[in-house]
């Protein structure tokens, strides 16, 4: 084995420089460098440092404060940094550069430097994403923690450099592993790129394999699990379930009833769950609801079961569904179980179902299923590296880069694994390598090395349980079961999402980048000259074309290219008139985030615009030209039908695409329809014309019960919320389940094993004012700075805005430092997985977020103790649907505001109450900060919704009185 000193001699890193500065913001033309630091490794190990602050042009913002630990007080007597650059220069010398997200810190460098700069760039942030693709964060203390580096001192730069040189070394090990195949196609992607970080460091590794004798395809283990999407085993046929000889067996299409007793007794005090689980707690509402979905299915009845937090659900019809396949194997049955969140869809495949498969019974078999645009196609994975001048632009090369590794180790092809390449949002990629029609589940692919897509729906077919989401659910229903088996069974979990993803699916959206993929698809002039017009004229021609049909078809491809770009220009100048047109009359001073604003045919802005009948005859002239196309592609030989092969198939489904998208631009450009809402969305930069025009159906309630519920016998709809004042009217209406027969339908509520009364207290605070005076945040925010100094308890704080949660970090920040307690808050870059698992770790911090925080945050014990609600969760009246289906409910002489607003916000609220109590052990705090609740009618609708009493607090000397009793009774409880 040769050591590491000889290994980084041949790669040309017996030296290198770390460097990372510190900044005021993001832009090196407009902020400046307060910190910059550089560590020397020689032979792996550190010989030197250089570090120094730096005053600043402009001022530090306190998030970068808070970030960085860099105080004004710490930079006001230091020297600016272009002081520092004659030493810095001298320091670097000519060895590589190393840096996490290089590119950042040598802008800021080059933008003071009096000399260019020629040292070699080694990024680790780029190598992270290629070789830790799985990883969820790319961050240098979450890297360091991965490699078990000790980060205490994170996001300093004098100690950020050196972690960075250690992590080169670390990353280095890793992929050493991997085979000379893998680092050929990585330098052949990233090739052209000289300039770019690491190119030189992804030749020097090719030619230290070749001088090695290294140059074959070799077997490695990953180093993390592999996914799968598929359990148990499928070696035996459905048919060879049916025993002909069993008089018991159903007849084909009839079902045998399962006793929902014996279902029941697994779950029972000496159940097989108790036998298998050292702390299994019985749970009479899981017991119920289990022996509940039995009858239902046995019944062919729809159960609408609302199963309050703690009640185990998931197992509640898992197994249920199990047994009940089982039984009517011989009939065809098999289950499908819809969920709306990808965490509940992981917990249910590779928690749950491996538990039971394991424990409880492991004759059956169960998929996960995504939509087709999860998969990636390997036929247009090859391709792609076979024609990259031909697919993607130079500055495209590096996003394909953290699909190389993936894509050897992948056993599923499902793009979800891939965080590092899912988090850039690089769809124009995606689009050229995933699964569509013509490519996947075709005799192509069989000599592609198979299909992912494929595999999976094949084994869909025969599986017991299949396992998707409410995207997938609705999608196929509408495609007429194009993907999904016919099952009579359905389970749909998360229910009460299942409204909103209906109105998210049926959504029609045109943005300027979502013309330009269609457009690509077909045509990309210029420089980059690629597109499946391209790809078509490359393979006309030659001695098997007939010349007369060769120069026709050459023409008839030319002019679709030609009405490409008309198509092109006329869409830039589309959105550069209404961009215009926003700026003059739309747009709100200030304007920090996305705005949403609703048209309709009597308000419709694009009227006006000449661009408007410009675009949609530029779109119906690309589409009479790529027709023309089609008509005469019928009319040529098969020989030259035959040659054309893929790029036509390529080229078919772009121009089918494209006509698709626009007849729905024309749509909503017209935007008279009633039965749609229509927007459009600003971008908070004035100079932007990424602006999104959208339509979705005003009620989805009919579409969802003729696509959905009126095909399957048999429905479970559960969630944790969907009932309102005790009864289920609000979420059938909405979802479409009072379209089915009265005697069909079932309701019922499984109340939670928690024993709120003793676990958990609930305070509405009344003497800090209503929410909507200009004071309120600030009180609240003073507030919850006292509990957090006071009790030091894990926090929860859910508000309604982003604007909240800046306002109240203003407001706390500097207090909460001060008394060196953590503030966490969604408003910063991590994402929502991150500040999760930080606010777990941590114990004692206090965690504001919004939106995507008020559901499916389970933090039990105590890392979340105190809940508090800043202001009741209802919808923005504004927003587009929101407004129009309160206007449509007026028109029927309803009250809009208590037949939809306030149930909406109820079913949020209780939502936002389940994260409190997560366990039998948990206790808890809610505290409830909108007055409204204790005077306005509808505030009882809300009280009435929680499962313990809510008291009312008067002032702040009766809140901490209550506080301190309940915590000093629950530390004598826990001494017992």
């Amino acid at each position: 084995m040769i050591d590491q000193i000889s290994i980084l001699n041949a790669l040309g890193l017996s030296r290198f420089t770390a460097v990372d500065v510190e900044t005021t913001g993001l832009d090196e033309k407009k902020n400046s460098i307060i910190q910059i630091a550089a560590t020397r490794f020689d032979d792996g190990k550190v010989t030197e440092r250089f570090s120094f602050f730096c005053k600043p042009d402009d001022e530090i913002p306190e998030h970068i404060q808070e970030l960085t630990r860099i105080t004004p007080d710490m930079v006001k007597d230091a020297l600016p940094f272009q002081a520092h650059i004659p030493e810095l220069l001298e320091f670097i010398g000519n060895a590589p550069i190393v840096g996490h997200n290089v590119n950042f810190d040598i802008a800021f460098i080059k933008e003071k430097l009096y000399r260019p700069l020629f040292n070699e760039l080694i990024d680790t942030l780029e190598l992270s994403r290629i070789f830790l693709y799985w990883l969820p964060e790319r961050k240098l203390e979450s890297l360091a923690n991965w490699y078990k580096m000790d980060m205490t001192e994170a996001h300093r730069a004098d100690v950020d450099t050196e972690f960075t040189g250690y992590l080169l070394l670390e990353l280095l090990q890793t992929m050493l592993r991997y085979d000379y195949p893998l680092f050929q196609t990585i330098r052949q992607i990233s090739g052209p790129l000289d300039n770019a970080p690491n190119h030189g460091l992804y030749q020097r590794i090719v030619s230290y394999y070749e001088n090695e004798g290294r140059t074959q395809i070799e077997k490695w283990q990953p180093e993390h699990p592999i996914a799968v999407n598929h359990y148990g085993s499928f070696k035996v046929k459905l048919e060879e379930y049916y025993d002909e000889d069993d008089e018991n067996d159903a007849e084909a299409g009839e079902i045998r009833r399962v006793n929902s007793r014996d279902v029941k007794e697994i779950f029972d005090f000496n159940g097989a769950l108790s036998q298998k689980l050292p702390d299994y707690e019985t749970r009479i509402g899981q017991i119920q609801l289990s022996g509940d979905i039995v009858e239902t299915f046995n019944r062919k009845r729809a159960l609408i079961a609302e199963a309050g937090t703690g009640v185990g659900k998931s197992l509640a019809y898992l197994i249920p569904a199990i047994q009940w396949v089982q039984a009517n194997r011989g009939s065809g049955y098999s289950a499908v179980i819809s969920s709306n969140t990808k965490s509940l869809q992981e917990q249910l495949f590779f928690k749950d179902i491996p538990f039971v498969y394991e424990h409880i019974d492991d004759d059956f078999t169960a998929v996960m299923l995504k939509g087709r645009n999860n998969y990636i196609c390997l036929t247009k994975w090859d391709r792609l590296l076979k024609q990259l001048d031909q697919q993607v632009n130079i500055f495209e090369r590096a996003a394909i880069l953290p699909l190389v590794l993936w894509v050897r180790e992948t056993q599923t092809g499902d793009i979800e694994e891939n965080i590092a390449f899912r988090s850039a949002k690089r769809t124009t990629i995606w689009s050229k390598v995933c699964s569509e029609p013509g490519f996947c589940t075709t005799k192509k692919c069989a000599s592609h090395r198979g299909c992912y897509l494929g595999k999976i729906r094949k084994l869909a077919k025969a599986a017991d349980i299949i396992v998707i989401n409410h995207s997938l659910l609705l999608s196929d229903a509408v495609a007429n079961n194009s993907v999904l088996p016919n099952t009579p069974m359905l389970i749909i979990d998360e229910a009460h999402n299942l409204q909103k993803t209906a109105h998210k699916y049926f959504a029609l959206e045109f943005a300027p980048w979502i013309a330009g993929q269609h457009l690509d698809k077909l045509f990309r002039g210029g420089a980059d000259n690629f597109g499946s017009l391209v790809n078509l004229s490359r393979k006309t021609g030659g001695e098997k074309w007939d010349k007369a049909h060769q120069k026709q078809f050459t023409k008839l491809v030319s002019d679709a290219e030609s009405a490409v770009e008309r198509a092109a220009s006329a869409t830039k100048g589309f959105f550069t008139r209404f961009l215009i047109y926003i700026n003059e009359r739309e747009r709100k001073q200030n304007q920090r985030y996305t705005d949403k604003r609703r048209y309709k045919a009597e308000r419709n802005p694009f009227e006006q615009f000449p661009e408007r009948e410009s675009l949609l005859a530029a779109y119906l002239n690309l589409k009479q030209s790529l027709n023309r196309l089609e008509k005469f592609q019928q009319e040529l030989l098969p020989i030259e039908k035959m040659l054309l092969d893929e790029s036509w198939t390529e080229f078919a489904n772009a121009s089918a695409n494209f006509a698709e998208f626009a007849g729905n631009v024309a749509f909503l450009l017209d935007g008279n329809d009633e039965n749609y809402v229509f927007w459009y969305e600003i971008p908070n930069d004035s100079q932007s014309t990424q602006i999104v025009i959208c339509g979705t159906p005003l009620r989805v309630d009919k579409a969802i019960f003729e696509k959905i519920l009126s095909q399957k016998k048999a429905i479970l709809a559960t969630s944790a919320t969907l009932s309102v004042n005790g009864n289920f009217d609000y979420f059938l209406q909405q979802t479409g389940f009072y379209l089915m027969e009265k005697e069909r339908l079932h309701t019922a509520r499984y109340p939670s094993p928690f024993i709120y009364e003793e676990q958990a207290r609930a305070w509405v605070i009344t003497f800090l004012g209503e929410p909507s005076q200009a004071d309120f945040d600030t009180k609240v925010a003073a507030l919850m700075t006292e509990i957090a100094k006071r009790y030091q308890r894990g926090t929860l704080l859910l508000t309604t805005s982003y604007h909240s949660i800046r306002k109240m970090r203003e407001e706390m920040n500097w207090a909460m430092q001060k008394a060196n307690l953590p503030l966490l808050t969604q408003a910063g870059n991590a994402s929502r997985t991150a500040l999760l698992n930080r606010f777990k770790e941590l114990g004692n911090a206090t965690l504001i977020g919004t939106e995507s925080f008020w559901e499916g945050v389970d933090v039990p014990g105590s890392a979340l103790e105190i809940l508090a609600m800043l202001k009741l969760p209802f919808a923005v009246p504004s927003e587009p649907i929101v407004e129009a289906i309160t206007e449509d409910l007026k028109k029927q002489g309803k009250n809009s505001f208590m037949e939809y607003s306030v149930p909406e916000a109820v079913l949020k609220f209780k939502q936002g109450f389940g994260r409190l109590i997560r366990s039998t052990q948990d206790t808890g705090i809610a505290l409830f900060f909108d007055n409204r609740l204790s005077f306005k009618r509808y505030g009882q609708v809300f009280l009435n919704s929680l499962p313990l009493k809510v008291g009312f607090v008067k002032s702040e000397e009766e809140l901490f009185k209550n506080l301190d009793f309940f915590y000093r009774m629950n530390h004598r409880q826990q001494k017992r």
